[in-house]
């Protein structure tokens, strides 16, 4: 909530107020269209307008993100119930706009920590290829999870032993392929660092899961009375929410910094990132480099990777599965203030290509950035990436 004041001349005539809200969230100013712009009229005098000192509240709807109002026919953006409309200019009043962001009001289920509900810009238009499999931009899109829809994520990666207990339990099947869950395979071989070691091996049970396939890892979190996170909803938490943090982990010195080379000792001591095999295609050694670290995923992760609510490992350790198809964020699929996932993928696309997010052990330090977006072909198992599951609060009894 922002404060202002300013002086008005005696007229009769209807004044109107003009206000402009530059995003400046990643540092610099921006222009449009990548504002809110919006137009309301002043009360008329005598109409709760007293001499003297008075307080108007104008709320500024982040639905209304780029889009301009039309000065000559009097119309601007503005939020109607859950719609975002051009409409008449509204006249301002002296009610007090609730804040769109805030916490939890339920118990997080079991194993799970709140990441809250509020808005953010899905994406950063400055990032392209640095740090990623797909474009994560433009930086146009306004996300709101709703106050009755605020997320809980898993606190921790999925881990062998819950999957495993599922397993045994018969209440998923441990079947092979895009659906399937690999075994831990011989060295040097694709399947060395898979972590699963067979329905009646408890050795790795405190180990993330990896080499799972997307709709397998939907499956776990359905046994779990739960489901994968949305893209928008991971990068929400993963940002740690409004603050929309360019990391997870967030350390002080790069919170308001966007990547660089001088960020990489930072991130190789916040996350398991950087930490692939010497003499192997396509896997990272920046963190090798300055730390004496085996490849693979960890136990538990970094102690350092760890968002403001709690949330474990965003940054690294394992990519993570996210429930959406993959479109472009200019095409179809991610309406304004919508936080349901994408269910068509984009037609310019050949082939299923399946996202997740988050960067892994695998990865170049990069990857930590928490709008990076990475995918794989037919959500297919890898051991780079692992999964959570999610759940809103209106989706809890």
């Amino acid at each position: 909530r922002v404060s202002t004041s300013f002086g008005v001349a005696a007229t009769e005539r209807p004044l109107r107020v003009r206000v402009r809200l530059y995003t400046a969230t990643r540092g610099g100013i921006e222009t449009s269209p990548r504002i809110i712009d919006v137009l309301a009229r002043l009360p008329e005098r005598g109409e709760n307008w007293p001499d003297g000192e008075t307080e108007v509240d104008f709320a500024i709807p982040f639905g209304c993100f780029g889009r301009l109002p039309n000065i000559a026919n009097k119309t601007t953006c503005q939020a109607v119930g859950n719609d975002i409309i051009d409409g008449p200019e509204p006249t301002l009043s002296t009610s007090v706009a609730a804040l769109e962001e805030g916490g939890c009001t339920k118990d997080a289920p079991e194993g799970m920590t709140c990441a809250g509900y509020g808005s953010f810009l899905l994406g950063d238009e400055r990032l392209d290829a640095l740090a990623a499999d797909f474009p994560p931009r433009p930086e146009v899109i306004p996300i709101r999870l709703k106050r009755d829809a605020a997320l809980y994520l898993d606190t921790e990666e999925m881990t062998v032993g819950v999957v495993r207990a599922l397993v045994k339990e018969g209440k998923i099947t441990a079947g092979t392929g895009a659906l399937g869950l690999s075994l831990q395979g011989a060295p040097g071989t694709p399947n060395e660092f898979c972590t699963y070691l067979g329905a009646d091996d408890e050795r790795n049970d405190k180990f993330p899961l990896n080499c799972i396939g997307r709709d397998l890892a939907a499956a776990v979190c359905k046994a779990r009375s739960a489901r994968l996170p949305s893209e928008a909803e991971w990068e929400f938490a993963a940002g740690n929410g409004t603050a929309e943090t360019v990391y997870p982990f967030s350390p002080a010195e790069l919170n308001g910094a966007f990547f660089g080379l001088d960020d990489k000792p930072s991130i190789c001591a916040s996350a398991v990132v950087g930490r692939g095999r010497r003499n192997r295609h396509g896997e990272s050694l920046d963190c090798n480099v300055l730390l004496d670290t085996n490849p693979g995923p960890v136990p538990r992760g970094h102690p350092e990777d760890v968002t403001q609510a709690g949330i474990r490992n965003m940054a690294g350790n394992l990519g993570e599965w996210v429930s959406d198809e993959l479109a472009f964020y200019d095409e179809h699929c991610l309406e304004p203030l919508s936080r349901g996932p994408c269910t068509t993928a984009s037609p310019k696309l050949e082939g299923r290509w399946v996202p997740y997010r988050g960067g892994s052990w695998e990865k170049p330090v990069q990857s930590a950035i928490g709008v990076s977006r990475f995918v794989m072909k037919d959500g297919a198992p890898s051991p780079s990436v692992g999964f959570r599951c999610a759940v809103s609060e209106d989706e809890l009894p």
